[in-house]
């Protein structure tokens, strides 16, 4: 390896102009400077942060350069410069600058070892990257991906830099589990922020809930459980999962119907606590705290679940 210096083009693949196969590089900070230029002339420049801000506010005769210096993983005498250019908006210009030197004598370079698996590591390219998120949203296999974004590139005999290929099959998989994460994890608060903005009984707790009931129900439970004279009290149920969310349901007798077989008051399933990912301590609190504020609810149970001990003992203070 010997000191060089590349002018890249961006007009193509645009993330991926710092891709190579030496392996990586460590960020040791960046400088920036400000240029007007009028009629083809410097006419003022000074030196700035380079923030996106700043990027973002740069006028039609304004541009500003950006320098980013790197040092490789391995070598510590082997650094990487980069240089952008942006103008009016905070567009770059197509063009880019990329130098390599050392700051000794020159000697080969190599990538360095994977702290966990003890091989070299060559980054993979943001393309590549991609392209390997995109597929994992379909229905293909792992390895019928990993085939097809390789012989896309050229395959292992053909393609121009060991980064634009995926590592593994394995890189495909864990691709396709981030995308699964994701989803997931959008469905689910998503869909609560949409009920919230339309339904007042969502809210959100130390952990996400929902609260399944009437409000004939509620307006029951407040005349059966929350006087002094009420022979009823809302007695909170066992905690069980259906799927990924948790469901706590509660109990009451209701004035209005008479068991005949047993000469006592019927006993009603309402309301019904949906929460994920899981229950703690802290959900129940919000739950019997929420009731509180806005009836004087009579609350027991028989279980031996800490955490809704806990709770009523909490929301009763």
């Amino acid at each position: 390896m010997e000191n060089a210096g590349f002018v890249i083009s961006q007009l193509k693949n645009r993330d991926d102009w710092l891709v190579s196969d030496l392996g990586g590089f460590e960020n040791h900070g960046s400088s920036a400077r400000m240029f007007v230029i009028r009629d083809k002339k410097i006419v003022n420049s000074w030196f700035c942060k380079g923030t996106q801000p700043e990027r973002n506010q740069l006028k039609c005769d304004e541009y500003l350069v950006r320098n980013v210096f790197e040092r490789h993983k391995k070598y510590t005498d082997f650094v990487r410069n980069s240089t952008l250019v942006y103008c009016c908006g905070g567009q770059t210009l197509p063009l880019s600058l990329v130098q390599y030197s050392f700051t000794g004598e020159e000697h080969p370079v190599s990538p360095h070892k994977h702290p966990r698996s003890g091989k070299k590591f060559i980054p993979t390219a943001p393309s590549t990257k991609a392209k390997l998120t995109e597929e994992a949203t379909g229905r293909k296999g792992p390895s019928r991906i990993y085939d097809e974004v390789s012989e896309a590139v050229g395959g292992m005999l053909d393609c121009k830099l060991s980064s634009d290929l995926p590592r593994e099959i394995k890189h495909v998989q864990n691709a396709r589990q981030r995308v699964t994460n994701k989803t997931a994890q959008h469905d689910e608060f998503a869909s609560l922020l949409e009920l919230a903005k339309e339904d007042k009984a969502v809210q959100w707790t130390p952990s996400p809930r929902v609260v399944i009931c009437l409000e004939d129900q509620i307006k029951d439970i407040v005349k059966d459980c929350c006087s002094p004279g009420s022979i009823s009290i809302l007695s909170i149920d066992t905690t069980f999962n259906v799927g990924y969310v948790y469901l706590t349901s509660t109990t009451f007798q209701s004035s209005k119907l008479l068991n005949k077989k047993w000469e006592s008051l019927q006993t009603f399933l309402v309301p019904q606590y949906c929460m994920l990912p899981r229950p703690v301590t802290t959900t129940y609190i919000s739950s019997t705290r929420c009731l509180n504020a806005t009836t004087n609810l009579n609350e027991s149970t028989s279980l031996e679940e800490t955490g809704i001990k806990h709770s009523l003992v909490s929301s009763n203070r």
